[in-house]
C-alpha cells in the first residue's frame, strides 16, 4: 500500500502545488493515547493558499483522472482530512 501511496502522491503533487496546497510533513503513527482503538496509520499535515484551493483542485481534470487510483489506494471512508490555512 505504501508504494501505491507514493505513486499517487507523485502523480498529484504537481497538480495540487499549482493551487497552493503544500504538504508540510508526513508522519507514521506508532502509538495513540485515548480510549479509541488506533485506526490511524498515517497523518499528513498540509497548508493551502486559501479557502478556494480545494474546490479548484477538485475540479482540475488532471486531479480527477487520479481519483479512481486514490480510491483504490486509500480507504476514503476511514480518511479524515484537515486542510489548514495559517492564522494571520
Amino acid at each position: 500500500k505504501m508504494s501505491r501511496a507514493r505513486t499517487y502522491f507523485s502523480r498529484v503533487m504537481p497538480v495540487v502545488a499549482k493551487y497552493g496546497l503544500k504538504r508540510v510533513q508526513s508522519f507514521t503513527v506508532v502509538n495513540e493515547m485515548g480510549n479509541e482503538k488506533n485506526t490511524v496509520s498515517m497523518i499528513n499535515i498540509w497548508t493551502m493558499a486559501g479557502k478556494s484551493t480545494m474546490p479548484a483542485i477538485m475540479n482540475d481534470p488532471n486531479y480527477l483522472k487520479n481519483v479512481k487510483f486514490r480510491n483504490g489506494t486509500f480507504d476514503m471512508s476511514k480518511t479524515k482530512m484537515f486542510m489548514l490555512v495559517p492564522n494571520k
